[in-house]
C-alpha cells in the first residue's frame, strides 16, 4: 500500500474511522473495466457486500453499549461502501441480504442522523422481498422507526402492524416487541396519552434487566415518563428516568442515555426549574452533537428555547428556535409533531415575541436559522446567554 501511495495510484486518508485509502475515479473506472473483462467483478462485489453486511452485523449488536463513538465514526468513514453494498444487495433480493443489511443498520439511520436514506433502502427491500420471514420483521420495525421519528405515525403504523402480524404467525417475539413499541410511539405523536402509557407499561413488564439493553424497553421508559410529565405526574417521570440511566449507565450507554437527559430537561422545565432544564438539556446536547444525532439535536435545542424563553432571556430563546428549526427541516415534521412538545415550542414563541416584539424576534430567529449548525451548537452549550452571539452564515 505505501508503494502505491508513493506512485499516487492510491491515496492515502486518516478519519475519524481510523486509516483508509482511495483511488482516483480515473483509476476506480478503469480497474472495474479490467474486472468486468475477466469476470471478476460479481465475486468481487459479493466479497464486498459479505464483508460490510458482517460490520454492519457486528455495529448493530454493539451500538446499546458503550463503543457508539467508535461505530458512528466507523460507520460514517463506510458511508460510501455501506451504499455500494446496499445497491448490490437491492440486485438480488431473493437471499435477503439487503433486508438485513437495511435493517442492520438501524443504529446509523437513525442515531447517526440518516433517516431519509434509511427510509429509502428500507423500502425499496421491502417492496422487492416480500415473502413473510423474520429477516423480512426485522426490517419492517426498522422502517416504521425511520418514519416515526420522521413524525409520519400513519406510514409508520402499516409497517408496524404488518410486522405485528407477521411476528404473531411466526413467533417471532423480538419483533412482536419492536412493533409494539412502534405502535406506542405513534400513540404519543397523535397524543393518546392512555395508550401509550399502557403499551408502555406492558412493555416494561416483560423486560428482563439481565438480558441487557433494548430498544423496545428503553423507548418505552421515555414514553412512560413523556406521560407522566404530561400529566403532571413529574415524580413519576423523574422515577423512570433515573431507572433508565442506571440501566444506561451499567452498560456505558450514552445515546439513549442522552435522550433521558432530555425529557428530564422537560420534566424540570413542567416545574420552572429553567436552570436544571438547561443543565440536562446541555448535556443530551454534547452527546447528540457528537453521534449527528438530528433528532436529539432538535429536541435538546427547542428545551434550551423554551428554558431561556421562560427565564426571560427572550433574544437567545429565538435564536435557539430558528436554529432548532433549521434542524427540524431536515428530518420531517417539527417536534416530530407530538402535541405537548408542539405546545410547548408555541408558548416559548409567544412569550419571546410578547418580550422583544415580532420584528425583534423575527430577526433573532432568522440569525438563529442562518448560522451554521457547528457554531450555533456551540453557542447554545454556552451557559452564558450574553455571550457574543456568531454572525449568521448563509
Amino acid at each position: 500500500m505505501a508503494g502505491l501511495v508513493d506512485k499516487s495510484i492510491v491515496i492515502w486518508a486518516p478519519t475519524g474511522g481510523g486509516e483508509r485509502y482511495r483511488m482516483l475515479d480515473t483509476i476506480r473506472e478503469y480497474g472495474a473495466i479490467w474486472l468486468r473483462a475477466l469476470g471478476e467483478q460479481d465475486g468481487l462485489r459479493r466479497r464486498h457486500r459479505d464483508f460490510y453486511l458482517k460490520l454492519a452485523r457486528r455495529g448493530d449488536a454493539a451500538w446499546l453499549g458503550p463503543e457508539q463513538v467508535s461505530w458512528n465514526d466507523r460507520t460514517n468513514a463506510e458511508h460510501d461502501n455501506l451504499r455500494t453494498a446496499l445497491d448490490y444487495c437491492l440486485t438480488n433480493p431473493r437471499d435477503h441480504t439487503a433486508l438485513e443489511l437495511a435493517a442492520a443498520l438501524w443504529f446509523f439511520w437513525y442515531p447517526c442522523g440518516f433517516l431519509r436514506e434509511g427510509q429509502h433502502y428500507l423500502e425499496r427491500a421491502l417492496a422487492l422481498d416480500t415473502e413473510p420471514s423474520v429477516v423480512r420483521n426485522r426490517a419492517l420495525w426498522v422502517c416504521s422507526l425511520t418514519l416515526m421519528v420522521q413524525g409520519d405515525p400513519n406510514a409508520g403504523m402499516a409497517w408496524a402492524a404488518e410486522c405485528a402480524g407477521v411476528a404473531d404467525q411466526l413467533g417471532d417475539t423480538a419483533a412482536a416487541l419492536a412493533a409494539q413499541a412502534m405502535v406506542m410511539a405513534a400513540a404519543t405523536i397523535r397524543g393518546d396519552l392512555a395508550l401509550a402509557l399502557a403499551l408502555a407499561d406492558s412493555l416494561l413488564a416483560v423486560h428482563r434487566p439481565e438480558r441487557g439493553l433494548t430498544l423496545p424497553t428503553l423507548l418505552a421508559r421515555l414514553g412512560q415518563s413523556h406521560v407522566h410529565t404530561a400529566q403532571g405526574r413529574v415524580e413519576d417521570a423523574v422515577k423512570a428516568l433515573e431507572e433508565m440511566c442506571a440501566e444506561c449507565d451499567k452498560h456505558g450507554e450514552r445515546w439513549m442515555r442522552a435522550y433521558a437527559d432530555l425529557f428530564r430537561a422537560q420534566a424540570e422545565l413542567s416545574l420552572g426549574r429553567n436552570d436544571a432544564a438547561q443543565a440536562y438539556a446541555r448535556s443530551a446536547l454534547e452527546i447528540k452533537h457528537r453521534l449527528h444525532d438530528s433528532i436529539g439535536i432538535a429536541m435538546a435545542l427547542d428545551v434550551l428555547a423554551c428554558a431561556a424563553s421562560a427565564s426571560g432571556q427572550a433574544e437567545p430563546a429565538a435564536r435557539r428556535l430558528g436554529l432548532a428549526q433549521q434542524v427540524w427541516d431536515t428530518i420531517g415534521r417539527a417536534q416530530l409533531g407530538i402535541p405537548e412538545w408542539v405546545g410547548a415550542r408555541e408558548m416559548c414563541e409567544r412569550l419571546a415575541r410578547a418580550a422583544i416584539g415580532d420584528s425583534a424576534f423575527q430577526t433573532a430567529f432568522a440569525a438563529g436559522y442562518d448560522t451554521g449548525l457547528d457554531t450555533g451548537i456551540l453557542h447554545a452549550l454556552d451557559p452564558d446567554p450574553n455571550s457574543a452571539h456568531p454572525a449568521a452564515e448563509h
